[in-house]
């Protein structure tokens, strides 16, 4: 089955808009309200809501790229170049981190890399401004990427382990195959081995910067506010040029009904997994409704 080539420039953007809608009902309840979309400038675009519930901000950036964009044989890329930007670099900021109360977390799936900022809103500037700095020139030490790597290397071993996980990861291995959709986003042995400084900076150049990137942000401050902030530090990292990625996405039609992994253990998982039509409203709005309404572990209405 072949799907045809599609850009995949406003997948995120859209994802983030429903489930910011969906939370926030469409309308304004619990002090949040409906989403907006603002474009700065530099034709960045923003997903911003103010939600007057907590005096907390959360911002995500979104670097189109991601998984689909690493070759074949530097799986884990993505993850380890996006955290490398995240990494402090200074003891003192480290401190100066801990004290603002924010926190950190980065991701990396198919179509995009992502960086997500939680602080209280009063500290935002300040974290923003530290955040960026890192950014804009990280430290791609030696160390710094070993170090990275073992990280992800326990994440393997701990998905290999996990037999929920394990089951994710085999089926978008079976279906998408070497695509860059398929697998872990943090790779394998093999391929962390292989990667090389060179590399990272290559992938760096090319995804980290304006001109691929989108915004989502969750807070208690007015619009204006928002705006003023993000330009002050956003437009701090590199503009670069505007990418148009995108991958042609080969699905495997094999018949082949039954994958069976054998492990040392007395637990057994059944799982069943199936194809779903290209992402669009429908498909993804129906699945999102569908995980909610089945429920999750000892919640599932099929436990």
């Amino acid at each position: 089955m072949n799907i045809k080539k599609r850009l995949r420039t406003d997948r995120f953007v859209f994802v983030s808009l429903l489930l910011l809608f969906i939370i926030g009902g469409g309308t304004r309840l619990n002090g949040s309200h409906q989403p907006v979309k603002i474009e700065l400038d530099n034709r960045l675009q923003i997903i911003y809501q103010q939600d007057l519930a907590s005096e907390m901000t959360v911002v995500k950036l979104f670097f189109r790229g991601g998984q689909s964009a690493e070759p074949a044989s530097k799986r884990g890329l993505a993850f380890l170049t996006t955290r490398l930007c995240t990494e402090l670099q200074t003891r003192g900021m480290i401190r100066e981190m801990v004290e603002l109360g924010s926190a950190i977390h980065v991701n990396s799936e198919g179509d995009f890399s992502s960086i997500q900022v939680k602080s209280l809103s009063e500290n935002l500037d300040k974290t923003l401004e530290i955040l960026v700095n890192n950014i804009r020139d990280p430290l791609l030490s030696s160390i710094r990427i070993n170090n990275i790597k073992r990280f992800m290397k326990h994440v393997q071993k701990n998905e290999s382990d996990t037999v929920q996980r394990l089951f994710i990861v085999t089926s978008l291995s079976h279906f998408f195959g070497n695509t860059g959709y398929g697998g872990s986003n943090m790779g394998t042995e093999v391929s962390l081995k292989g990667i090389k400084k060179k590399d990272i900076k290559q992938f760096f150049n090319r995804f980290i910067h304006r001109a691929n990137m989108g915004i989502v942000v969750t807070s208690d401050l007015e619009r204006k506010e928002i705006v003023a902030i993000l330009k002050k530090h956003i437009s701090r990292i590199a503009e670069g040029q505007a990418l148009q990625t995108g991958t042609e996405i080969r699905l495997n039609t094999s018949e082949k009904p039954l994958i069976r992994i054998d492990k040392d253990s007395q637990q057994t998982l059944v799982g069943i997994s199936v194809k779903l039509p290209p992402v669009n409203s429908k498909p993804y709005l129906y699945g999102y409704l569908l995980r909610v309404l089945m429920g999750n572990s000892i919640g599932s209405r099929i436990w």
